[in-house]
């Protein structure tokens, strides 16, 4: 059997292949990404038997579980754009119906098959394979859902039973309302360092403590966050070029420089990619590789998902984050959080 799913914006396929060969070898399995208009595969997993597959919100990473795989088998988060991100979350006896990606693409919630002794349920962050918590133990479920805000998980066992999990261990009441907080200054610069901790729980921790006290954590991050600027462009375009020189200190100086410059610096690099050399290519290639575990950058995806959490005070700077340059990370999150709140 072969299973398809569109991407968020329609331009893609996923093919899961469970019992049907996709490659030339003749195996089985395997996962394909084609243009859904021309049918062009664009990227291919020639691995494993995929039992569910579907495209994140975001359209760039494929969630998918697989068996019968001795390095995928369980849950993979599969950037087929850039495969060296991909991350594999290895756990097995998940049966397809028991895991749900949130609306805003970061989390995963899980859960394992009936015929696991361990039937908790965990939430993961999809960017960095990080468990950011877990609750409940005991019936097997039949199936399990986030809520549309994300702050809790809907189940269902076997039985008939329907249960709402909290999974901040911050709500007010069943309806999903954070409990209120007042944070001070100290309170928001630990949060502050916490939403870059390598640990997910640490920092979907401090993004909900600090969406518990919107009007304070809104100004907060008003002070950190900010749209990124086209006149960088003419910088970056310049520490290039200086990429391309044939003095070893130039070159150095301007590896440093970019680094500091941060992810902002890829939505600037179209225009001078072509007149660089291969070797440049390479180089910046590898700065984009140490950007991409820039602690900034982690800090700066769960800042806007605690945003996104604090509704109309942090919708405010969700807007003037938005207006930066079209191509930056950044303003992409911001402009997705507001259309999923419109």
């Amino acid at each position: 059997a072969v299973r398809l799913a569109f991407s968020p914006s329609g331009s893609m396929l996923v093919e899961a292949a469970a019992s049907t060969p996709l490659f030339k070898d003749g195996a089985y399995g395997g996962l394909r990404v084609l243009d859904s208009s021309t049918g062009t595969v664009r990227a291919k997993l020639p691995e494993g038997i995929p039992i569910r597959a579907e495209f994140d919100p975001s359209g760039k990473c494929v969630i998918a579980l697989i068996e019968f795989s001795e390095k995928l088998d369980g849950l993979i988060f599969w950037d087929f754009q850039r495969p060296e991100r991909s991350i594999h979350v290895k756990r097995g006896l998940i049966s397809t119906n028991n895991f749900d990606v949130s609306q805003c693409g970061r989390l995963v919630v899980l859960a394992n098959a009936d015929w696991s002794n361990d039937r908790a349920i965990q939430v993961w962050e999809r960017r960095t394979g990080s468990k950011v918590c877990q609750v409940g133990q005991g019936k097997p479920l039949q199936g399990l859902r986030f809520s549309p805000e994300g702050r809790r998980v809907l189940t269902d066992d076997h039985e008939g039973e329907l249960l709402l999990w909290d999974i901040t261990g911050r709500l007010q009441d069943r309806t999903g309302a954070l409990r209120p907080t007042n944070l001070d200054a100290i309170a928001l610069e630990n949060c502050w360092g916490q939403l870059a901790s390598k640990d997910a729980s640490v920092a979907y921790n401090a993004a909900w403590l600090m969406a518990s006290d919107p009007t304070r954590a809104s100004r907060f991050l008003a002070k950190r966050l900010s749209p990124v600027d086209p006149t960088n462009a003419v910088l970056v375009a310049k520490l290039l070029e200086e990429l391309d020189s044939e003095d070893y200190r130039t070159r150095q100086n301007a590896d440093q420089a970019l680094r500091a410059l941060g992810k902002g610096i890829l939505s600037h690099t179209g225009p001078v990619l072509p007149r660089l050399s291969l070797e440049a290519r390479r180089r910046l290639e590898r700065i984009e590789r140490a950007l991409d575990d820039d602690p900034r950058m982690l800090r700066n995806d769960r800042a806007l998902f605690a945003l996104e959490q604090m509704g109309e005070p942090g919708r405010a700077l969700l807007y003037r984050i938005a207006e930066g340059v079209p191509e930056a990370e950044i303003t992409q999150l911001a402009r997705a959080a507001l259309n999923r709140r419109k």
